[in-house]
């Protein structure tokens, strides 16, 4: 869900699989282990690498990519490692996903494979000079800067570290420093963050023309250094006064109201408990997904107020949470109950219609005129991790404005209101699609603004993805409806 947040083509990636589970799978000594809604088991280790692989192509399709192929101990043959290249040649090849991987040309394999036990260091080395290689081929390398730019560059990436001893910093960097650290144990540890005004004192300082936090060239400056991965900015009202020299740092600050809760305790948690008001709501975040204001103080406790309220503008703007006035807070998609915990406030009465959404690159998709088949859903499409979150949050938001009624929402499924409309999305039991019902005469209003909805995220955070509305014929067979000034029923 955080791909929204991190740099994209101007990086290498490496992609790691466990070796002896991908090639079972493979081979077909064992079916992947999937749950009813689709999501992917901890056992599904090629799942997983067909997500990772569908996800760099949609946000990164240019940025090399390293597979390295784990506990090579377990498959010491190299007649499996062949074979295993040799079926991932073939699974991403057709499907347009292997124009920026970086073979291991040394051994004649897609992959690098590598010894979990420590043993075979030369392995390692190899993998090392390919990354190193990678990286200094990327056009971010070669790229001229203002001497004052590069200056600034490197005082950012000076100040994120700790401060060495006995090495000069600039005062305007000392006093930055010691100002993000009053209080820590540390007053000497790398910053991970600044406000917009304390990056402008630095970069005036700098020499970059920065008088005031709007100069355009003090924002182009920051935009080409986000580029570069060198700080995590977004240059949008209201989302714009925090700059990350640490984007580890938004993600923990993140996860601190999104996460499994019984997995990843914090600190935090504890101190809730002796204020009952406070852990109510905690408990309503942790099982209805209602985040309540009252939290926030508490879940970002190291934060200014400002900072608080920039952050959770964040979550707001990338569809990570919506207000919703019923629930006296806010809603986080992810965190709601699955349907089948909800048994009340869903349409008894079947569905005036019903339309599947499959999401999917056109590489990998290629629908006829007679639509796609049930292998296609099952194998090709794309459903991002987090994509049925957004839609909810985007149409929740839609239903408030237009005074519809109250939504009823899970992780898996949504009832929504936009005046008199109705319907209902959900995840599809079995295929990577989204499953869309309509009521009451509700049919083409409620289908446009759905798709409408998906057309927003997926130009703001998948680009190269494509939505097609289709429906079902016979079993197995879904008919492509045409998509002209609204969507046409044909």
């Amino acid at each position: 869900m955080l791909w929204c947040l991190l740099p994209h083509s101007n990086a290498v990636y490496v992609v790691v699989f466990r070796m002896p589970e991908v090639l079972a799978l493979l081979n077909g000594q064992r079916r992947p282990p999937r749950t009813a809604t689709g999501e992917l088991s901890e056992e599904d280790a090629l799942g997983y690498l067909d997500f990772w692989m569908r996800s760099l192509e949609q946000h990164a399709p240019s940025a090399p990519i390293l597979l390295v192929g784990s506990y090579m101990d377990k498959v010491p043959d190299r007649k499996d490692h062949v074979t295993l290249s040799a079926a991932l040649t073939g699974r991403y090849g057709p499907r347009g996903l292997l124009g920026s991987v970086r073979p291991h040309k040394k051994a004649g394999l897609l992959f690098f494979p590598l010894d979990n036990t420590g043993g075979h260091a030369s392995a390692l080395g190899t993998l090392r000079h390919e990354l190193e290689a990678a990286a200094m081929a990327l056009p971010v390398a070669s790229v001229q800067v203002d001497v004052n730019v590069a200056h600034f560059y490197d005082t950012l990436a000076a100040l994120s570290r700790p401060q060495v001893a006995g090495k000069p910093e600039p005062a305007v960097a000392r006093a930055l420093r010691q100002a993000c650290n009053a209080g820590a144990p540390n007053t000497g540890g790398g910053v991970r963050r600044l406000s917009l005004e304390q990056t402008r004192q630095l970069a005036a300082a700098c020499g970059i023309k920065a008088t005031k936090v709007d100069d355009p060239y003090f924002r182009h400056t920051l935009d080409f250094l986000r580029e570069m991965g060198s700080v995590l900015h977004f240059n949008t009202p209201r989302v714009d006064d925090l700059v990350f020299l640490d984007p580890q740092y938004l993600i923990e600050c993140i996860t601190c109201v999104i996460r499994d809760f019984d997995l990843h305790k914090l600190a935090s948690d504890g101190l809730l408990k002796g204020d009952a008001e406070l852990y109510h709501h905690f408990s309503a975040l942790k099982t209805e997904g209602i985040l309540r204001p009252a939290l926030l103080p508490v879940l970002w406790s190291s934060n200014t107020k400002a900072e608080r309220e920039t952050l959770l503008q964040l979550l707001l703007h990338f569809d990570l949470a919506v207000p919703l006035k019923s629930a006296g807070g806010y809603i986080v998609p992810v965190l709601l109950p699955p349907s089948h915990k909800v048994a009340a406030g869903w349409n008894p009465n079947p569905p005036e219609g019903m339309l599947l959404l499959a999401l999917g690159s056109e590489t990998a998709v290629r629908p006829t005129n007679h639509g796609l088949s049930g292998d296609c859903l099952a194998n090709k499409c794309f459903l991002p991790s987090g994509l049925f979150a957004r839609a909810v949050c985007r149409l929740v938001e839609y239903g408030q404005r237009s005074n519809g009624g109250d939504p009823v929402l899970c992780s898996d499924r949504a009832r929504l209101f936009f005046g008199r409309h109705e319907l209902e999305l959900a995840l599809h039991p079995h295929y990577n699609v989204l499953v869309l019902k309509t009521y009451a005469s509700s049919g083409l209003p409620a289908a446009n603004r759905v798709l409408g909805a998906l057309g927003q995220i997926l130009a703001m955070v998948f680009p190269r993805l494509r939505c097609w509305p289709l429906l079902g014929v016979a079993d197995n067979v879904f008919v492509l409806l045409k998509v002209q000034s609204g969507l046409k029923w044909k």
